[in-house]
């Protein structure tokens, strides 16, 4: 969770081109005109701007997890039609989401494939893209590893405010621009909840935005009054995600 004055977007690298890559062969597979990866709240792929004309990045994502969530056993393949939200026709003939998920089952993402027409698809098929997932995983976990490098430079280096903290809000890590800004050293602050810190009138809506963070995937931004260590307070601007790996905020 960080300030809300510096804002982080994944670059295009090398191995997200590879994992595009590896995706379209899952268009190929499904005999669909889109696909689209969805990965640390962004989306990419063949098809985004398209999805995007129907749903927000945060209504995809919701989608993929209820579509994923659906998938009783490798062979099955969901096939619902996807309707706008303010409008009952539909949007799709074929929108199905698989989860890319590494060794130890955490979903890094999603990969989906639609088309404006329907489409059936065999059990063999799904299966296939299936297995494709655990390759695309592969690629994204190294994506993962290189911006873990990148994180902990911008981390102890940034003047805004960054810190990791659970569900819940209680936090685990801090940046040194805590005890610069608001003057609260890690031993006074780590293992509190945030809300402890947080004005009284604002809490209602810090809960809430962050409840809403945890029920959907993307990130949510809020602003608050936090409390410094001379009882003071300092208007902070956040931009919250949640991280795939940990489950972190």
């Amino acid at each position: 969770m960080g300030q809300g004055n510096q804002r982080y977007n994944l670059a295009f690298t090398k191995t997200m081109k590879k994992a595009l890559e590896l995706a379209s062969v899952a268009s190929l597979i499904s005999k669909s005109t889109y696909f689209v990866i969805g990965f640390k709240g962004e989306l990419w792929g063949k098809g985004k701007d398209k999805l995007l004309d129907h749903y927000t990045i945060e209504e995809f994502y919701s989608l993929a997890i209820v579509e994923s969530n659906a998938m009783q056993r490798p062979s099955k393949i969901i096939e619902s039609p996807v309707v706008h939200p303010t409008c009952k026709s539909k949007a799709f003939g074929l929108f199905t989401c698989y989860p890319i998920k590494n060794q130890d089952g955490v979903i890094l993402g999603f990969l989906a494939v639609f088309d404006d027409k329907a489409i059936t698809i065999e059990p063999e098929q799904g299966l296939a893209i299936e297995i494709l997932c655990t390759q695309i995983s592969a690629v994204l976990e190294q994506e993962y590893c290189d911006d873990l490098q990148n994180y902990s430079e911008l981390f102890e280096l940034s003047e805004d405010l960054i810190c990791i903290c659970s569900t819940i809000g209680v936090m685990e890590r801090v940046n040194p621009s805590f005890q610069r800004i608001l003057g609260w050293s890690d031993e006074q602050i780590l293992g509190k909840s945030l809300f402890d810190f947080v004005l009284e009138s604002d809490r209602r809506n810090t809960k809430a935005r962050l409840g809403r963070l945890v029920s959907r995937a993307g990130s949510v931004s809020f602003t608050h009054q936090i409390r410094t260590i001379k009882n003071g307070y300092r208007t902070v601007e956040w931009v919250a995600t949640v991280v795939p790996t940990t489950g972190k905020v």
